[in-house]
This record gives C-alpha cells, structure tokens and sequence, in this order.
C-alpha cells in the first residue's frame, strides 16, 4: 500500500512528465496543508466543488481580514458586512481557481482511472503478486518493439 508521500511524489512525477508547472501540481497553499500534516489530494485530483471551497475560504478569510484592519474599520463598517464582501469575494475567487484548475486538467487529459489502475498494479509488484495484467507496462519495460526475427 503506497502511503500518501508516495502517492504525492508519484503525482509530483506524472505532473513533470506532463510539463506542468509545479505551482499549479502543488500550489504554495497544498504544501503548506502537507507540512502541517493534512492529507488532502492535489488540486489535479480534486472536483470542482472542493476546489473553489478550499481556495475561496482561504482567500476569503485572509482578503477580508487584511481588508477590514487595513481599511474597512477605518471607514467605519460593520463585522456583518465585512464578512459579506469577503465571502462573496471569497467564493467568486474560488470559481475562478476551480475553473482554471479545471481547465487545466483537461488540457493535460490526467485521467484518474488510469492513474487507479496504475497504482494498483504498482502495488501488486511491490508485494510480490503476479499481475495477469502486466502487458500493460511492456512499453515502458521494452521502449522499441523485438520480434523473433530480429534475433
């Protein structure tokens, strides 16, 4: 069973392979989460949904924070409003992250299932368990086609 470093590096590795930029396999806001200690997937691998949470409440919450100190309590708004602009801002700012992210990962055509399979036959071979499936990995075992003829 790969641990999830593992599972993180091997992504790490497929996004390189795919020339994507390590900013957006691992953004500064993922590995600040996989040092404090948090197993949450990379952002390649994860739905919209969760995305645009994770990325608007982060925003939200440090935009409308920085905001208020800075300027709005000067100005004399409320806490209720405040809270109104940084979580509408919040949740339009992690649409959009979704949505690029999103967009991304079908320009790249990272295929999950594929991905699934992979790391289940990875895991067959680190135990030591034959895989009636192995065909699938000649290509990268034997890069150029041999035939008997060729010996």
């Amino acid at each position: 069973m790969l641990t999830f470093e593992q599972k993180v590096q091997a992504h790490l590795a497929q996004a390189r392979a795919q020339q994507i930029a390590h900013g957006t396999a691992a953004p500064l806001l993922w590995r600040l989460f996989w040092k404090l200690g948090w197993q949450l997937p990379p952002p390649l691998f994860l739905g919209l949904g969760r995305l645009a949470l994770i990325h608007g409440s982060f925003f939200g919450s440090v935009w409308g924070l920085v905001m208020y100190v800075i300027d709005w309590r000067d100005r004399g708004m409320s806490v209720v409003l405040a809270f109104g602009f940084a979580t509408l801002a919040g949740a339009l700012f992690g649409l959009l992250m979704a949505k690029l992210i999103a967009r991304q990962k079908r320009r790249k055509n990272l295929n999950e299932a594929l991905v699934a399979t992979l790391e289940k036959d990875l895991e067959k071979y680190e135990n030591g368990l034959s895989n009636p499936a192995s065909d699938r990995c000649m290509s990268l075992i034997y890069p150029e086609m041999a035939t008997a003829a060729d010996y």
